[in-house]
């Protein structure tokens, strides 16, 4: 076989245009395996997806959406990146909810995704600054409730059990947030910010205690802290100075964690779809994923 460098595979051209584009094979190909890696994960939480395939007209509400978050500038910083938005998009089509509640919806990027699910028919949102919102449009189907109160406040509760989906990306105490939605009877719910160490300490307001912290109560003793200067970008205090943050874990916080943690049945990481979505700038996000590779003997 002929050796093949670099130079005889990539070619560069001198235009001074910025396009990133895909073929429609590549694109539709990395659908599908984004469908299976979600749906997969479900299956293994002991979920039955309430819809099984993704057929040409999911495909073209999928593309239609994508068109729709480009022409509304909803991906991105202050967004959510390409890869997550085709997550939350394939996670409303495979679980199908009646009922879609967002905490937190900013520019509306997580909304326009759980609109892909043709099953939806009624919308709650909570956001303190609803003037951010650039999505406008809800499909005449939906009964759509946008409100500048809390979750906790006015949540309705008791309503559509399995049927409904809960997103939280409101960097609001996931330990708080679960209670919550625990008691006002949800079941499935999907949390934004509220990572491991590394994306917590990316960021400027996690939910701490984040779930990483929950499901691990048991091992946390008093005393336990976490400090890290604020992310580039978000330094300022406020009040003129840089930010250290930190937390400390004492008995009533602990507490907290496993009250969490025992309403808790199975969690799991959504699956990471970098590798089938083109993305115009790499810069924004650090890339977290790990790959493990087992060599065949030689």
């Amino acid at each position: 076989m002929a050796n093949m460098d670099y130079k005889d595979v990539v070619a560069r051209t001198a235009g001074s245009a910025s396009r990133f584009s895909v073929s429609d094979n590549i694109r539709r190909h990395g659908y599908a395996h984004a469908f299976m890696a979600v749906h997969s994960m479900l299956i293994s939480m002991g979920i039955n997806p309430e819809c099984q395939t993704l057929d040409e007209e999911a495909i073209h509400r999928l593309e239609d959406a994508f068109t729709t978050a480009e022409r509304c500038d909803l991906l991105g910083p202050g967004g959510v990146p390409h890869w997550n938005f085709l997550g939350l998009w394939m996670l409303n089509h495979l679980l199908a909810p009646v009922h879609y509640l967002e905490s937190g919806y900013f520019r509306g990027s997580s909304l326009l995704a759980a609109l892909g699910n043709e099953q939806l028919r009624r919308v709650n949102g909570f956001d303190p600054n609803p003037g951010n919102l650039a999505l406008t449009d809800f499909p005449p189907r939906l009964s759509v409730k946008l409100d500048t109160r809390d979750f906790s406040e006015v949540a309705p509760s008791k309503i559509h059990g399995d049927g409904a989906l809960v997103y939280f990306d409101d960097h609001i105490n996931t330990a708080q947030r679960i209670l919550e939605a625990h008691a006002k009877g949800y079941r499935r719910i999907v949390f934004d910010d509220s990572c491991g160490l590394t994306g917590m300490s990316q960021r400027h307001w996690p939910a701490m205690p984040t779930l990483y912290f929950i499901v691990h109560a048991e091992e946390l003793r008093q005393g336990d802290y976490v400090e890290w200067p604020s992310p580039i970008g978000r330094s300022r205090d406020g009040l003129g100075g840089e930010s250290q943050l930190r937390v400390t874990f004492d008995a009533e916080l602990i507490d907290l964690c496993r009250q969490a943690n025992a309403a808790i049945a199975s969690c799991t990481k959504l699956p990471d779809l970098s590798d089938y979505v083109l993305w115009r700038s790499a810069s924004a996000y650090p890339d977290l994923s790990q790959h493990l590779v087992v060599l065949k003997g030689s």
